[in-house]
């Protein structure tokens, strides 16, 4: 998926099935059948938070620009890579209308 593709004003859901861990700022991702471990920076722990079912794309993207020295096109470009490769593991969707 393109960042032309991406629909801005998606919800974002983590799947039911993911497995994930906060151990001191830091996330932590486990596949289901448990081979391996993703691990999250500050940034993309502050991200994984914000995926809820009730945050746009567009929404995560202010929300780390405001509390992050970063600019909006920055955000959003490393934003939809980021979600992107959450896509790929299969561990989030992205839904047109809020979930929750």
């Amino acid at each position: 998926m393109t960042e032309s593709a991406m629909d801005l004003d998606a919800y974002i859901l983590k799947k039911d099935d993911c497995i994930w861990r906060v151990i001191q700022d830091e996330t932590f991702l486990i596949s289901k059948d448990g081979k391996y471990i993703h691990k999250l920076d500050e940034i993309g722990t502050e991200i994984w938070q914000k995926i809820e079912g009730s945050n746009t794309v567009t929404d995560i993207i202010n929300h780390i620009c405001s509390i992050f020295d970063v600019d909006e096109e920055t955000a959003k470009q490393d934003i939809i890579e980021f979600i992107q490769q959450l896509g790929r593991l299969n561990i989030v969707t992205l839904n047109g209308k809020n979930s929750k």
